[in-house]
């Protein structure tokens, strides 16, 4: 409601062609690349859940420090293809690695108070789901290289946080870690 009226004092007060491009929301192309992107992520904190059901079950840690290692020096040859900062890149996924420990220790937490919920049998975290989270996470910084110009638009903000919120629904991340998220998405840039 006060956008509404804040946009209306401003088109009456100020030229149309000056405002426009302030009042610019995502077209429907743009809203359906980037729900492309979070629905990425989306099931990449999915496949974070399977991973600690199979940790849970198996009796082993939920961080490996040399696996996160791995995970980001593995970045490397894909943001070079993509003509994307490493380090942006890399701070990206180091955002979602911290979100998914703690996600996956609040769900260990959870199992160990209420009992193990999942349907077995499970994934083989080596064979199967290591797999998936590696070509998942390549295809998240192809598409990022994709969409840089729509998520760097200021004016954009607003409608991408309220896409985010709408489309990374893994419980129990909070509204603080998806801005986090959205956050570290939007350092990413340009090699």
């Amino acid at each position: 409601m006060i956008r509404t009226l804040f946009k209306l004092i401003i088109l009456i007060l100020f030229p149309f062609s000056l405002v426009t491009s302030v009042f610019a929301e995502l077209t429907t192309d743009e809203n359906s690349q980037m729900m492309e992107l979070f629905l990425m992520i989306q099931k990449r904190f999915e496949l974070i859940e399977e991973a600690a059901a199979y940790k849970f079950l198996y009796h082993l840690p939920t961080y490996v420090p040399t696996r996160e290692h791995e995970i980001l020096a593995g970045l490397k040859q894909v943001s070079t293809l993509n003509q994307l900062d490493l380090q942006s890149v890399q701070s990206f996924i180091n955002t979602q690695i911290r979100i998914s420990l703690d996600l996956s220790n609040q769900w260990h937490r959870y199992w160990q108070k209420n009992g193990f919920n999942k349907a077995l049998p499970l994934n083989d975290l080596d064979d199967d789901i290591r797999p998936k989270l590696a070509k998942l996470t390549d295809q998240m910084v192809i598409k990022i290289a994709q969409t840089l110009p729509i998520i760097h638009r200021a004016e954009n903000f607003k409608d991408l946080s309220d896409l985010l919120d709408e489309t990374v629904v893994i419980k129990p991340i909070s509204k603080f870690q998806k801005e986090a998220i959205l956050h570290s998405l939007i350092e990413v840039k340009k090699a």
